[in-house]
């Protein structure tokens, strides 16, 4: 049993096309989370979807 598991969880990270936010994106997607991915800049966003999604992850970008 891991001690960070987020399987079937949903995890919102505001500010993860940034680096300090797409970090904790990565990290809880290697947990299991499905990630929504929000943030201002649509080219960094869909840039760290595909960085989770082609690591096995889920997750979808979202504007703010």
């Amino acid at each position: 049993m891991s001690l960070f598991d987020l399987t079937d969880e949903v995890a919102v990270v505001i500010g993860a096309t940034g680096a300090l936010g797409g970090a904790c994106a990565v990290a809880m997607a290697e947990a299991g989370a499905k990630i929504a991915v929000v943030g201002r800049n649509a080219e960094r966003g869909e840039a760290r979807v595909q960085e989770i999604t082609e690591a096995g992850g889920t997750a979808q970008f979202f504007s703010c």
